[in-house]
């Protein structure tokens, strides 16, 4: 193991720790992730056809709510 890769996982991991003793952070992350999945039901709901969605949302912002297809 190279010494770049040996403080990356060293980083990494002290990351991950910080965020999981993160309360706030972690709901704001489940506010975020709930939020983009009513976003997209809407979008699916008003759109009604998936290629309507596909023409009506850039390619980054549907990859971003899970319009990947």
């Amino acid at each position: 193991m190279s010494k770049k890769q040996f403080l990356a996982k060293l980083f990494a991991k002290g990351v991950s720790s910080k965020l999981k003793k993160n309360t706030d952070l972690q709901r704001a992350i489940d506010k975020t992730d709930k939020e983009i999945e009513k976003a997209r039901d809407e979008i699916e709901k008003a759109a009604g056809d998936k290629e309507n969605v596909k023409k009506a949302i850039s390619p980054e912002v549907r990859k971003y709510l899970g319009f990947d297809y």
